[in-house]
């Protein structure tokens, strides 16, 4: 049995690349925030294998409205 690439963006199945994110009006930069972590829902194209892909949260720095970083006083 070949192995499978276990890694963003690669069906954990069967390892094909061809996953469509959310339902179809949805971008990729859309996702579902649950407790410190960020989880993308994907469908593989290619097995129907149903799943989401899981990033860890962590506090990196504040940005202004205008995207300026915002340093303390």
């Amino acid at each position: 049995m070949a192995k499978v690439r276990i890694e963003e963006g690669h069906c954990p199945k069967c390892g094909s690349q061809d996953l469509e994110y959310g339902d179809s009006n949805l971008e990729y930069g859309d996702s579902e925030p649950k407790d410190q972590s960020i989880h993308y829902p994907y469908t593989c194209c290619n097995c129907d294998f149903d799943g989401e892909e899981v990033y860890s949260m962590e506090f990196a720095k504040h940005v202004s409205s205008d995207g300026l970083e915002v340093f303390p006083a």
